[in-house]
C-alpha cells in the first residue's frame, strides 16, 4: 500500500490588482503589420492585455536571484538535474471596461461605443533617431502602436506556500509599489509606468475546511470579483526604489513649443503631436478625452543625449579638431562614453565583443491633460534676396503649443551605477542645468525660436537648481 506524502504547501496567498497605465503602455506582440512596424497585444475580443507572461518577466527581473529562485524556481543542467518548480501564478492582465467591469472570456464588445470605438484603432506613435549631424540614422526611423494612457486593468497571483511565506508575498507587494516597476517595451523611451489603482489580498489555509471550500469555488474569471468582496482594498503608494537616483524638474515653456506629429493637417504643414487618454474614472462610466498636448519622452532623450555628449568631451577635454576622422566618430552620438553608459548601446554583430547593454534613465511621457491644447498658426516664407518676393516652394504653415499655464513635471530615474563615473554625473546635470535655463531647447523649431523653458532641479526630493526667477524677464 502506498503511503501518501503531505504537502508542506498548505497555504494559498492571493492579490487582486486593479492597475491604471499612467503613460502610455506598449505591449507589442513581435509582430508588424501594414499599418505600423509593431502590433500591440489583443485578446480574444480585440481588446488590448497584458499577457501573464509579461507580468511574470518584470517581477522575476526585479527580484533577487536568491528571491526569484525561492518564488519562480530554478533548474540545475548539471549531473544532479537539480531544481524546484514555480511556486508563483499569475493571470494575463485583462482590460477594464467603462462600466469599471472587468472584460474576461468571450464578450459581445459593442465596438459603435464611444468608449470601445477608440480600441479599433489604437494610437500609433512615431519614433526617428537623430544622429551628431542633426540628421536622421539608417534604419532609425520606426513607428508602434500603444495603449492609451489612463487604460486600467485587472490581474490575480497566487503564491503556494506555508503560512510563513508571507514575507515573500510582501515582497511582491513592495516591486509594485517602486517608481521602477513598469511594463511592456520602452521603458526607457517614457513608457510603462503604471499605478496601482486597487489592491487586495487573501490568505487561505487548505488545511481549514472553510478555507477550503473558498478556494475551491473561487472563479478563475476576472470579472467575478464575488470572491473578493469582503476582502478590504489596501493603498499602496509609490514609494523610492533603493539604487536609484530620482530627479524631478519642473519647466515651464518661456513661449511656444512644438513637438511635431510628423504630418500636417487641414490648416497646417506641421502639427504638433496630440495623445488621447482614458480620464473620469471616478465618474459612473470612463471617458476619453482628445487632443492633449504631448511632449513625448523620447525627444526629451534625444536632445539630453547629445548635450550630454558635448558636456562629457569637453569635461574630458576631447576637441573635434584634435582628432582624426575614425577617433572622431568614437565620441559621438551613441559611441560616446557617457551617453552608452546613461542610455544604454545596441549590438554591433559585426563585433563579437561589441555586446549591447540596455539603458540606466527611466523617462516618462508628459500629457498635459489639465492644458487646453491651445494651438497657434504661425505662417512662414522665405524671401528671394534678389527679387524680394517669396521663394518658390518656400511658404509654409506651422502649428505650435502656446506657453502654458502651469508648469509641467518631468521625472527621470537614474541608476546609480550609471554614475561610478563622476564625469559621467557631471555631463548628466549640466545638460539637465541647460535644459532649465533655456540654454537646451527641445522640441522642433529650435532654430526658429521654440522649445525654450525655465525650471528647477529637484534631486532625491531636495532642490539643487533653480531658474525660475528668469520668468519675469
Amino acid at each position: 500500500m502506498k503511503t501518501i506524502r503531505k504537502t508542506p504547501y498548505t497555504h494559498r496567498l492571493l492579490a487582486r490588482i486593479v492597475i491604471e497605465a499612467s503613460t502610455p503602455l506598449s505591449i507589442g506582440t513581435g509582430t508588424e503589420s501594414i499599418i505600423t512596424d509593431s502590433l500591440v497585444a489583443l485578446d480574444v475580443n480585440g481588446l488590448p492585455f497584458i499577457p501573464a507572461t509579461a507580468l511574470a518577466g518584470v517581477f522575476r527581473h526585479l527580484l533577487s536571484n536568491e528571491d526569484s529562485n525561492k518564488i519562480f524556481g530554478y533548474q540545475v543542467t548539471d549531473k544532479t538535474n537539480d531544481g524546484k518548480g514555480s511556486r508563483i501564478i499569475f493571470t494575463s492582465a485583462q482590460l477594464v471596461g467603462k462600466n469599471k467591469k472587468v472584460i474576461d472570456g468571450i464578450e459581445n464588445i459593442d465596438f459603435n461605443d464611444p468608449f470601445y470605438h477608440h480600441f479599433l484603432y489604437l494610437p500609433i506613435r512615431q519614433h526617428v533617431r537623430i544622429n551628431d549631424r542633426g540628421t536622421a540614422e539608417k534604419g532609425g526611423k520606426y513607428d508602434e502602436q500603444i495603449i492609451f494612457k489612463g487604460t486600467r486593468f485587472c490581474f490575480e497571483i497566487e503564491i503556494i506556500g506555508t503560512k510563513d511565506e508571507i514575507v515573500e508575498f510582501n515582497r511582491i507587494k513592495e516591486l509594485l509599489q517602486t517608481k521602477t516597476f513598469r511594463i511592456g517595451s520602452g521603458t526607457r523611451n517614457g513608457f510603462g509606468e503604471i499605478s496601482i489603482i486597487q489592491y487586495q489580498e487573501k490568505s487561505l489555509d487548505l488545511s481549514n475546511p472553510t478555507d477550503l471550500e473558498a478556494y475551491l469555488h473561487k472563479s478563475s474569471d476576472l470579472s467575478d470579483d464575488s470572491f473578493w468582496q469582503q476582502c478590504p482594498s489596501t493603498s499602496l503608494a509609490q514609494t523610492e526604489h533603493s539604487g536609484w537616483t530620482f530627479y524631478e524638474i519642473e519647466l515651464m515653456p518661456k513661449d511656444f513649443f512644438l513637438f511635431g506629429s510628423g504630418h500636417g493637417n487641414d490648416i497646417a504643414d506641421i502639427s504638433p503631436v496630440t495623445s488621447t487618454i482614458i480620464t473620469s474614472w471616478d465618474k459612473e462610466e470612463a471617458e476619453f478625452k482628445e487632443q492633449c498636448i504631448l511632449l513625448p519622452g523620447t525627444s526629451v532623450k534625444g536632445a539630453l543625449s547629445h548635450r550630454i555628449a558635448f558636456h562629457y568631451n569637453i569635461r574630458k577635454k576631447i576637441f573635434a579638431d584634435k582628432l582624426s576622422e575614425k577617433e572622431y566618430e568614437k565620441y559621438v552620438g551613441d559611441n560616446n562614453i557617457a551617453v552608452k553608459k546613461l542610455f544604454g548601446s545596441r549590438t554591433n554583430f559585426s563585433k563579437k565583443e561589441d555586446v549591447g547593454s540596455r539603458g540606466n534613465v527611466l523617462f516618462s511621457d508628459i500629457i498635459l491633460s489639465d492644458e487646453p491644447a491651445a494651438a497657434k498658426l504661425l505662417n512662414h516664407v522665405a524671401i528671394d534676396r534678389f527679387t524680394g518676393g517669396n521663394m518658390n516652394g518656400a511658404l509654409f504653415h506651422e502649428q505650435v503649443n502656446r506657453k502654458t499655464v502651469s508648469p509641467f513635471t518631468l521625472n527621470l530615474l537614474v541608476h546609480n551605477t550609471a554614475f561610478a563615473d563622476s564625469d559621467v554625473e557631471y555631463a548628466f546635470e549640466t545638460a539637465l542645468r541647460d535644459l532649465c535655463s533655456g540654454l537646451l531647447p527641445l522640441g522642433g523649431g529650435n532654430n526658429r525660436g521654440h522649445g525654450c523653458f525655465n525650471g528647477t532641479i529637484k534631486k532625491n526630493n531636495q532642490l539643487t537648481v533653480s531658474y525660475t526667477h528668469l520668468r519675469a524677464h
